[in-house]
């Protein structure tokens, strides 16, 4: 709020140190603090709360907490950090694990999630702390898919996110001897470090193969390219060698006529030489007998 330029009034542990330790109920501490403010964000020990308080304020109530009911500030928190680290919100599954009755921030998680495409929820959880059925009919409701466990790793094997929490010692009430068989059951961090870097590896190995299998399929994309480009050369050569084969073919076939042609036209010039002798002969024979002739007469 000092960021944004902003003041702020705060009371904290008010039922302990506030009007409302000598009996001042919520309404009226919230029509109280109303005319200080611009905007409320109450944090409240009692389910409900932030609907009485949004109920009886003329100005915007922002819901930080009230009791095991919800908590969809952090709910945001938890949705945009998820988003940060994976890069979706859709087609993702989420582990809830330690105590979805009575973690509000597990509930408002589950709320948020469920606007969400093709989700799917695994409530890891004691019997006597299970998810209330409040937020399974809300799933139901929107068509999201759920199930409940107690295995840790089997569901963190399936899951993109899991979400811890702790068993709250302060909902047992007297029935310590509950909480204490159930405190501290789901702290394996150490195996689920093991288990994450085991998938972690998995993934790694997976995306390698991958990278390998796209370059090869890039490579096989390219030799397939250079051999198209080869068989349409080797085509354009053949066409090309049977033009010249034609080519030659006609070439050759005009020269054998051509040939013909010199034969025919030295046979016409031989049988010229042959009738011009033959003609001169015969000349030389006609002034002869006209020479005969010509003394006969005299």
């Amino acid at each position: 709020m000092k960021r944004l330029g902003g003041e702020f009034l705060t009371t904290e542990n008010a039922r302990e140190f506030s009007s409302a330790a000598k009996g001042e109920t919520l309404e009226d501490t919230i029509r109280t603090v109303e005319g200080y403010s611009d905007i409320i964000v109450l944090r409240h020990f009692e389910n409900g709360a932030a609907k009485r308080a949004a109920a009886t304020a003329t100005i915007p109530v922002i819901n930080a907490g009230d009791g095991p009911g919800q908590h969809p500030t952090e709910a945001l928190l938890d949705v945009y950090t998820i988003q940060r680290e994976i890069g979706r919100l859709d087609n993702i599954k989420v582990g809830l694990v330690g105590d979805p009755a009575n973690g509000r921030s597990v509930r408002s998680l589950a709320y948020l999630l469920a606007k969400y495409e093709n989700v799917k929820l695994y409530f890891v959880a004691p019997n006597v702390v299970k998810m209330k059925d409040d937020i399974k009919e809300y799933l139901n409701s929107k068509k999201i898919e759920w199930e409940e466990s107690q295995d840790l790793l089997e569901v963190a094997s399936n899951c993109d996110v899991v979400y811890q929490t702790r068993i709250q010692r302060e909902h047992f009430g007297d029935r310590t001897d509950l909480y204490e068989a159930e405190m501290g059951r789901f702290l394996r961090h150490k195996e689920l470090k093991n288990h994450h870097q085991r998938r972690r590896r998995r993934k790694r190995a997976k995306k390698r193969r991958f990278l390998l299998l796209k370059v090869s399929l890039r490579n096989h994309r390219k030799r397939r390219k250079i051999f198209d480009q080869v068989t349409s050369l080797h085509a354009e050569l053949s066409a090309s060698k049977k033009v010249r084969n034609e080519s030659i073919r006609k070439l050759e076939e005009a020269s054998s006529q051509v040939s013909a042609m010199e034969e025919k036209l030295a046979a016409a010039e031989s049988r010229e030489k042959s009738l011009n002798s033959k003609i001169t002969s015969m000349e030389h024979d006609l002034d002869g007998l006209q020479e005969q002739r010509d003394r006969g007469h005299g």
